[in-house]
């Protein structure tokens, strides 16, 4: 009797005894995709919603947003922050240094921002621009506060390297993701070329003993003649 290659496979399987815990070979099963939708949909970040002033049709760029037909925009969003409470106020490092609750090297302060120097710098001078206003990352700012703070951050980089006979700025701003304190802070860095800062490997540094004060003095005397 001559057997073909799919019934000498079934004879020999069957011989074969199957371990326990151990399947027959065969096709993977599908995925269950609606199972692993249901799943993703599940993970969607908070949404809020945003009255938009304007025209009937608005195309929301990023976040989640969409064309809608209505002034009522609906944005997914994972930077969405409780209002502000006495309590995180109180508890906010950087509100206190603003309040002058907190010691801190003040080199700038007006209604609109307060501007310390770190106390771990990159480089001496390196100067943290704080809002009044208690707001934990740049999203959280209301637009009319965007170019009142930034005049500020402009002013102070452009004085910054002046003052100290550096070669230039860097300016950095963190939103969550490496964000130490809270409360939103751009980096005013003084830079100089071959001064080692290369790539993400940023090394900090420690003020002396009344280096803190004197280059805070220095600062303050340059921006005591910013006008915003």
């Amino acid at each position: 009797m001559v057997l073909s290659m799919s019934s000498r496979w079934s004879l020999r399987d069957r011989r074969r005894p199957i371990r326990a815990g151990r399947r027959r070979c065969g096709p993977a099963s599908p995925p269950n995709l609606s199972r692993m939708m249901t799943k993703t949909r599940s993970r969607s970040p908070p949404t809020r919603r945003v009255v938009v002033p304007h025209r009937d049709r608005l195309v929301v760029d990023g976040g989640g947003g969409r064309i809608v037909d209505a002034k009522i925009v609906i944005v997914a969003s994972s930077t969405v922050h409780p209002p502000d409470t006495s309590e995180t106020v109180s508890r906010c490092a950087f509100c206190r240094i603003a309040a002058g609750e907190a010691p801190a090297t003040i080199v700038f302060e007006d209604d609109v921002a307060a501007a310390f120097l770190d106390t771990t710098p990159l480089f001496h001078g390196h100067t943290l621009v704080v809002p009044r206003r208690h707001v934990v990352t740049l999203a959280d700012l209301q637009p009319a506060e965007v170019g009142p703070f930034f005049e500020r951050v402009r002013e102070i980089s452009r004085i910054v390297p002046q003052a100290l006979g550096a070669q230039g700025t860097f300016v950095a701003n963190n939103n969550i993701v490496s964000q130490s304190v809270a409360h939103l802070h751009v980096h005013v860095v003084p830079r100089t070329k071959g001064d080692g800062l290369r790539g993400f490997f940023w090394p900090r540094t420690k003020y002396g003993e009344g280096e803190a004060e004197a280059v805070g003095g220095v600062l303050r005397e340059a921006l005591d003649s910013a006008t915003f």
